[in-house]
């Protein structure tokens, strides 16, 4: 008989909503991740290589000088470098980014639950693509 109805009549099938809800949910952890997430990684990744190359370069000689007045630079200094000025970038970005993902996930859930997607199948998959 769903042949005969109008097309505005037609309810769509559960399975078609958690369908869409799978891709609205991926469409939105896509556009999440390229504006919060991309960002941050970014800043922490161009903010190491100028602590590495300020260290190579000897305008960073705290972390290199020895006791003796010796400047050496090794691949562990070079981390130190790296560590020291992503840190800032990073430690409050992926908590800005855990905090805004749950967010996130809070919204997806109240949309698609309107939409008559049950409870249970949110709770079980808002954690499956993001």
């Amino acid at each position: 008989m769903t042949a005969y109805r109008k097309p505005e009549e037609r309810k769509p099938s559960e399975t078609d909503l958690e369908t869409d809800a799978l891709h609205d949910l991926l469409r939105r952890t896509k556009h999440f991740r390229r504006r919060v997430a991309l960002p941050i990684l970014v800043g922490a990744l161009v903010m190491s290589w100028v602590g590495m190359a300020a260290h190579a370069l000897g305008y960073w000689s705290v972390i290199g000088t020895l006791s003796d007045g010796r400047y050496i630079v090794s691949t562990f200094t070079f981390l130190i470098a790296a560590v020291s000025c992503a840190a800032p970038i990073l430690v409050p970005g992926v908590a800005t980014y855990v905090v805004l993902r749950a967010r996130l996930r809070a919204a997806w859930c109240d949309a698609h639950r309107k939409n008559g997607v049950s409870a249970e199948w949110l709770a079980a998959n808002s954690r499956r693509l993001g």
